[in-house]
């Protein structure tokens, strides 16, 4: 008897076509869950940035009174506890708009 083990070549090409397909589907898919992990985690980020500002110009650390002025606070005046790193690459100038308008604040 003849007692050969191992795979043939038609079985072997089967595997890696099935593997390709998989792949194709996959691969979009994958990256685009990266790319919008990424970006929650830039919007999270700047979030954080933004209340930090908020809280200090509330706590009245940073003053902000002078009503029609666009005030640019750099992001080095908000210390992060945890993080603060864009998930971009490191941040090279960054500020929190704020603006009053003699009733409120708005920040971007």
């Amino acid at each position: 008897m003849n007692n050969k083990k191992g795979f043939t070549l038609i079985e072997l090409l089967a595997v890696i076509v099935i593997l390709g397909i998989l792949m194709i589907i996959a691969i979009p898919e994958v990256t685009e869950y990266i790319s919008s992990s990424r970006k929650n985690a830039y919007i999270t980020i700047a979030s954080r940035y933004i209340d930090g500002v908020r809280n200090k110009v509330n706590a009245a650390e940073i003053p902000v009174y002078d009503k029609e002025t666009t005030y640019y606070i750099p992001g080095s005046c908000v210390s992060m506890e945890k993080g603060g790193k864009s998930p971009y690459g490191d941040w090279e100038e960054y500020y929190v708009v704020v603006t009053y308008d003699g009733t409120g604040y708005d920040y971007y």
